[in-house]
């Protein structure tokens, strides 16, 4: 196949354009009020808004499928066996009121508690719906994929160092979550 430029052209004005990696938001769950398994209630006050303000990058979610090798006499061949969900990483800056990291600290102690004996809490109580979307450059969504039943499974170590002094701190948070839907958006999917 040989390559011609205005056929990508015609292809991408077809599409719409290529979708730009740098538009994006992230709706998360109120925690408010969710148990804690160590005891307490989570008492978080902060706008779930605010938070995707200061959310600099996010990761669509990927699939991994699950192989098993198989030889039928000389030939070997890989066979699916499952899938499994590939965890779906947020970053955000970190405010001198650390907000985004208390959200994800509180909800992460309703997941296990915080002194021993470290009781878990119950998947159907923690586990909650986030949603990524991916919006053109006119703010209309493209594509929106809703994580069921997520919860932060790591909180990433803030680095502290005087090399870039006007520098905002950041954190990663991952999330684990059971499934995901990917939302049609009418004429957009």
């Amino acid at each position: 196949m040989t390559f011609k430029t205005d056929d990508l052209r015609a292809f991408l004005q077809k599409e719409n354009g290529p979708a730009s990696a740098s538009r994006w938001q992230v709706i998360l769950p109120n925690i408010s009020g969710d148990v804690k398994p160590g005891g307490g209630t989570v008492e978080w006050d902060g706008t779930i808004n605010d938070m995707n303000l200061v959310c600099t990058a996010a990761r669509l979610p990927g699939i991994d499928v699950i192989t098993v090798d198989r030889q039928i006499g000389m030939i070997p061949q890989k066979v699916a066996v499952g899938k499994t969900n590939t965890p779906v990483s947020l970053t955000f800056y970190l405010t001198n009121k650390y907000t985004s990291r208390k959200y994800f600290q509180e909800w992460m102690e309703t997941v296990v508690g915080t002194g021993a004996p470290y009781t878990a809490g119950f998947l159907n109580l923690y586990g909650k719906d986030v949603t990524i979307q991916q919006l053109d450059k006119l703010g209309q969504k493209v594509y929106e994929v809703k994580l069921q039943q997520a919860y932060p499974i790591n909180l990433s170590e803030i680095e502290l160092n005087n090399a870039a002094a006007t520098a905002a701190a950041e954190f990663t948070v991952t999330l684990q979550y059971t499934t995901y839907e990917v939302v049609a958006l009418g004429n957009n999917l």
